[in-house]
């Protein structure tokens, strides 16, 4: 089934668990999506899967709970994209014809996978589900680059839960719920350039003891009232701080030889600057 062309559509309909228990499954050029995952594990899925494809897409899923199998197997291709999402962005359900008696889930928990098995994935998207914590599973990703945990319901955050991650170069943790973030640690994801943390409830940031080289964050939109640019790691070539009660951003280390906080009451206008329609969500 290499160099797939043509669309592929396949349709499954199977009683063991309840009745018309249903997949869609629909393959387009280097794109799968699987519609309306029904049961927490589908792993025999992945046999109808050319090596070819780049991306697979779960969507419409009627459980809130799924066994970490759903991101192996995908094939010996190239490097895949992963992503488990409520409705991706030109997907919509009557192209499966298939009925959803059942309202539409957002995960909750995805169960962990053997600590043997390493996953042949490159991309991983968790955006817009309702996980509250790290998926055990995540530390099995070796081959891992881009991890999206855009929007979820994450309250806390140690650095040192990607640390086994070796191939991590950007993560996405924006639009959570978190209160605390601790990222000074020799244990960090060796690759890591990219960080996102940008509309969470942060009250504080140390970013004193980095030790990854041209280092980039992104925390704006939180409550932080309070940084040490002095203090700041050497490695933190690059902070975006834009409304939160001060902002000492930089975006090169010339300009943070340089940088000046600025707080609220300093500013001109601050409740414009920072207005969602002029901003909108970032880090997905």
């Amino acid at each position: 089934m290499d160099g797939l062309e043509a669309q592929m559509s396949l349709s499954l309909l199977f009683s063991i668990v309840t009745p018309l228990n249903a997949i869609s499954f629909k393959c387009d050029h280097r794109l799968c999506v699987i519609a309306e995952l029904r049961t927490p594990q589908e792993t025999f899925l992945y046999r109808y899967i050319p090596d070819d494809v780049v991306n697979v897409v779960y969507t419409r899923l009627l459980v809130q709970n799924v066994d970490a199998r759903i991101l192996e197997g995908i094939g010996a291709g190239r490097a895949k994209h992963v992503s488990i999402e409520p409705a991706p962005f030109g997907f919509h359900r009557a192209r499966t014809g298939v009925a959803a008696p059942q309202p539409v889930q957002q995960v909750q928990h995805i169960f962990p996978q053997s600590a043997k098995h390493r996953s042949p994935l490159k991309e991983l998207a968790l955006h817009q589900n309702q996980l509250t914590s790290l998926p055990q599973c995540l530390e099995n990703l070796k081959n891992l680059t881009n991890l999206s945990l855009y929007a979820n319901h994450i309250t806390s955050v140690d650095i040192e839960s990607f640390a086994n991650m070796w191939s991590l170069a950007y993560l996405s943790l924006s639009n959570n719920n978190m209160a605390s973030v601790i990222l000074n640690s020799i244990r960090f994801p060796p690759q890591l350039k990219r960080l996102q943390l940008d509309r969470n409830l942060l009250t504080n940031l140390n970013l004193s003891s980095i030790p990854v080289e041209n280092f980039e964050i992104n925390v704006a939109y939180n409550l932080i009232a309070s940084f040490d640019v002095n203090g700041t790691s050497p490695n933190v070539t690059s902070l975006r701080m834009t409304c939160n009660p001060i902002d000492c951003t930089w975006f090169s280390a010339e300009e943070k030889a340089s940088a000046v906080c600025a707080r609220d009451h300093e500013k001109l206008q601050p409740a414009m600057e920072c207005s969602d329609s002029k901003y909108p969500h970032a880090g997905t």
